[in-house]
């Protein structure tokens, strides 16, 4: 499998949450802690901006990354695999220590895109195999050019 498609398709995915994190900063905050004060809402608008550019960051050097040769596009693909690995650990650590029926806690559809993209990445960094004839793309360079 080319490392090149999960190079875009995290990308994309890490964007499209960095989006939602930034213009929906105050739903995920009243939804995940019923009752929250302005000073609450003010620091966690804060920091899900933080947490929005930090996804943005990541989905561009993905995507940037989509025309190196293929042994160093696992290379971030690998890295993006253990990233996700890292965020998907803390979001079970989270999940666990929400107390039963309270609030807060990670929402289950981004642990499963989390998880997915962790599966995949690393599949594809380790197990799948991938030839430089994988690369249909004329703007990238091949040793054999």
């Amino acid at each position: 499998m080319n490392p090149k498609i999960v190079l875009t398709g995290t990308g994309i995915v890490d964007l499209l949450i960095g989006i939602a994190f930034f213009f929906g900063k105050e739903a995920i905050l009243t939804g995940a802690f019923s009752g929250i004060g302005e000073e609450g809402l003010t620091v966690g608008s804060i920091f899900l901006e933080v947490l929005a550019s930090l996804y943005v960051c990541m989905a561009i050097i993905l995507i940037l990354s989509r025309d190196i040769e293929i042994s160093d596009a696992k290379k971030v693909v690998s890295g993006a695999g253990f990233g996700h690995l890292v965020i998907f650990a803390l979001m079970i650590f989270h999940t666990t220590k929400v107390p039963e029926g309270g609030d807060g806690g990670p929402p289950i559809p981004l642990m499963v895109i989390h998880a997915a993209i962790v599966i995949w990445a690393l599949f594809v960094a380790y197990k799948a195999e991938s030839t430089e004839d994988d690369y249909d793309d004329p703007r990238v360079a091949h040793p054999s050019d």
